[in-house]
């Protein structure tokens, strides 16, 4: 990497240190240890805390993923158990310092992206201004998983910038195993390999793929341990090939996507939308991209060929995706780029400069600018998030549901919560049925396995009649739920909370019902003192 502080060898150091604590401090006035958890947060919490209690992956609890994904949030859980703390506060302050390693592995690709340590900072500067990709999945609803892909992909691509090709199989397969469209980094990394001088091609190319089966192989390894190889096989290598297309191969998404692809228009907006209406870092991340893509020629090496052949299937499969946490998995790669476009800019206003006779500390111009326009857009968004969280339940107000519900509950008492788990999660309750991804995508996921698991849900629910029914309010309403309910539960009321983290902020809210058994009036009677439950639509 060059370096362009040889007078001050530790400026870049110390300055990212600087945006490191800001990051920190970010992250704290955005509430990380009170905001409510998010719909997937409380699946990935209840995975690790149901196998600590004895449930079996792909049997005793059903969650269409690689395997790595269960023993992440079991080591969630066990870390909360052993040091006797709260399990949301502890995975909280995990990805705290994930997000730190993040910012590290970002100024490292960054600065042997644009060969200068100030491009480093930059990068870190703006993946911070993109709070998406750095302060939502930790400070709105975390843990979320998509925080350590994105952690993952960059330590595949600064593995490849260094050749290290046994450890870039390692860690693209982990990341390939928390989230599966990283494996298309996979292109960049076969093209850093081709760049590569310190070898033939075809021998790193072996070394990543040694790497890789060693990571696939603990895993299948493990899968067998448990003796859950059957239903590993029907729920993951066999029913995930229908997220290999957009939305679960529905033909009609994938020529909306295509549509949406070739609609510059539409395009613009979808991307407006992630860098939550920060026009300034979408356009010099977008333009940081074109332009690294349009003189590749100039500098054509491994370190720049991981990043420019990588991101682009990664952008354009995000793209085609309408999930709202898959985006901040691009969002290191895009500062990267911005940051590319900066120090070029730099590089020529210091030319310029340099002609004229005027003496101007170029880096640190345009460091502070960006770092104040950062501070000032930061400061009203985090003002437009309090207004608009106001009527949303925080973390306090669904810690004292759990308790009092916990309270009244019964030991023989069962609980069916449907897509989000924050009642389990706050009470280590198991759910009534063992199906916690219960998407349109899991269902046609099973349906394309051939597998049975989408259709005894009902008859489960009726065999164990739970005492308590939490649902998403759109899905009370809906075949089979609404006759189900209608017959045997009384609403107690309705509240407001967050399904996924600071994208789209028209849709990252929604209600959700809670049902008490028509027979417990005594459970009905525990919500009654809530002054959030909103009860508008009891009967």
């Amino acid at each position: 990497m060059a370096s362009d502080s040889a007078g001050a060898p530790y400026a870049a150091p110390i300055t990212l240190s600087l945006v490191a604590a800001l990051a920190v401090i970010a992250v704290v006035l955005m509430g990380v240890w009170h905001t409510p958890l998010i719909l997937d947060s409380s699946v990935h919490l209840y995975l690790g805390q149901a196998m600590l209690r004895g449930a079996t992956p792909y049997e005793s609890i059903i969650y269409i993923h690689m395997p790595l994904r269960f023993a992440l949030s079991w080591s969630w859980a066990w870390s909360a158990q052993f040091l006797g703390l709260d399990v949301i506060a502890v995975t909280r302050l995990l990805h705290v310092g994930v997000g730190l390693l993040l910012l590290v592995l970002v100024y490292q690709v960054s600065a042997d992206f644009t060969a200068k340590a100030f491009g480093g900072v930059l990068a870190g500067l703006l993946l911070l201004g993109i709070e998406t990709a750095w302060l939502h999945p930790i400070a709105y609803g975390g843990p979320h998983f998509k925080l350590w892909a994105a952690l993952l992909v960059m330590l595949t691509i600064w593995l490849s910038q260094r050749e290290r090709w046994l450890w870039t199989g390692v860690a693209l397969a982990c990341a390939a195993s928390i989230w599966l469209p990283s494996l298309v980094i996979g292109l960049g990394v076969v093209a850093a390999l081709w760049a590569s001088s310190e070898q033939p091609w075809w021998q790193g190319l072996l070394q990543v793929i040694g790497g890789a089966s060693i990571v696939f192989g603990l895993s299948l390894a493990w899968v067998l341990a448990l003796g859950a190889w059957r239903p590993f096989v029907d729920q993951v290598l066999l029913a995930s090939l229908s997220f290999l297309s957009p939305a679960g191969g529905s033909s009609a998404a994938s020529t909306e996507t295509f549509w949406m692809l070739i609609d510059l228009a539409k395009l613009a907006e979808r991307v407006a939308i992630y860098f939550r209406g920060d026009l300034l870092l979408a356009i010099i991340c977008g333009a940081g991209l074109l332009w690294s893509l349009l003189r590749v020629r100039q500098s054509w090496s491994a370190a720049r060929s991981v990043l420019l052949i990588g991101v682009l299937p990664l952008l354009v499969l995000i793209l085609a995706e309408s999930g709202s946490g898959d985006f901040l998995v691009l969002f290191p790669l895009l500062a990267v780029f911005g940051a590319d476009l900066l120090v070029t800019g730099a590089e020529w206003l210091a030319a310029q400069l340099a002609e004229a006779r005027l003496p101007l500390p170029v880096n640190t111009v345009i460091g502070g600018m960006l770092m104040v326009s950062l501070l000032i857009y930061g400061w009203l968004d985090l003002r437009f998030d309090e207004r608009r969280a106001s009527d949303v339940v925080g973390l306090h107000e669904l810690s004292v549901m759990a308790v009092d519900l916990d309270g009244a509950l019964q030991a023989s008492d069962q609980v069916q919560s449907f897509q989000f788990l924050w009642f389990n999660v706050l009470t280590e309750r198991d759910n009534a049925t063992p199906m916690i991804q219960l998407g349109s995508r899991a269902r046609r996921s099973l349906a394309l396995a051939d597998s049975d698991l989408s259709t005894w849900q009902g008859d489960v629910l009726v065999s164990t009649s739970p005492a308590l029914v939490f649902i998403q309010d759109g899905w009370a309403t809906s075949d089979p739920f609404d006759d189900w309910l209608a017959d045997d539960y009384l609403l107690a009321g309705e509240f407001v909370a967050f399904t996924a983290f600071g994208v789209d902020r028209d849709t990252e809210l929604d209600r959700f019902a809670i049902y008490v058994r028509a027979d417990r009036s005594d459970l009905l009677a525990a919500t009654s003192e809530w002054p959030w439950l909103l009860r508008e639509n009891r009967p």
